[in-house]
């Protein structure tokens, strides 16, 4: 393939709340390409199902931060692209702490699946612990972000138009390892469930029995019948708190954590464009 002959953009994302899928979908509306069908490998089948195969002549491929590293979750179905030398355009996005250099991760894991990196981007997003009483960037992506995120995806058509040439972005390890989260002995101990976050104990005359949480749930941690959540496979995205409509699913956090993120209620964070 050259690189005149970019005609498709898709967007790849693991996004348990909606926030990545919405900014790689802003980036690759801007860029002005043919949209392909995404690929959301965020819940359990879809992941498992994906044999790893796409149709765009570029990729968007974003990830949530979490503990400064792409989640577990969607490694396996990252580890099936194969990229031929295509252009791909790694995008992390975080709630208000730190990216760290997860985007330089992912980087990394797109160039040994054969992919060339033409961009990258840090996108901050509403946090996973955000709530009425903590809202850590709540709201974000907000129209601002998504212009932002629409205007990158015109710079990368630029650049595709006048100098496609790899981004100087250093390649990193995953900073804890293919194993996290993966194994509960494998978490670092301040970060083992239970350690900092939970999700609120079901409450069976208040829940209405719909089922959205156990279907919203990207680790299959919640028991469709007894509704009760597996601590060792729940990542604390919270997508169950955010979708329950009786608000039965709540975030608890505990003291060290709500003194920890109190402090970055003022934290003020922009995106940073790679290009």
């Amino acid at each position: 393939m050259t690189d005149n002959s970019i005609e498709t953009v898709q967007c790849v994302y693991f996004s348990p709340t909606g926030t990545t899928r919405r900014t790689v979908e802003a980036i690759a509306e801007g860029t002005g390409l043919r949209m392909a069908d995404p690929i959301d490998i965020t819940l359990p089948a879809p992941r498992e199902e994906w044999d790893g195969s796409t149709q765009g002549d570029l990729l968007v491929v974003g990830v949530p931060v979490y503990s400064g590293t792409i989640p577990s979750h969607p490694l396996d179905s990252l580890h099936r692209l194969t990229g031929n030398g295509r252009w791909a355009v790694p995008v992390a996005v975080y709630g208000v702490r730190s990216a760290e250099d997860t985007v330089g991760q992912l980087s990394g894991l797109l160039r040994t699946r054969g992919f060339r990196i033409l961009a990258a981007a840090n996108f901050v997003a509403e946090h996973s612990y955000s709530h009425d009483k903590l809202p850590l960037a709540m709201g974000r992506p907000n129209k601002r972000d998504l212009e932002t995120a629409r205007e990158f995806g015109g710079k990368i058509a630029e650049k595709m138009e006048s100098h496609p040439e790899e981004l100087p972005l250093e390649s990193r390890p995953l900073k804890y390892g293919e194993n996290y989260r993966r194994k509960r002995e494998d978490w670092p101990e301040n970060r083992r469930p239970g350690s900092t976050t939970r999700v609120s104990d079901y409450d069976e005359e208040r829940c209405i029995k719909c089922n959205i949480c156990v279907e919203s749930c990207p680790s299959g941690a919640i028991d469709p019948e007894k509704y009760a959540i597996d601590d060792a496979n729940c990542i604390r995205c919270f997508a169950c708190s955010r979708v329950c409509p009786t608000g039965v699913r709540m975030t608890q956090l505990s003291p060290r954590a709500m003194t920890f993120f109190t402090d970055l209620l003022d934290a003020k964070k922009e995106p940073e464009i790679f290009i």
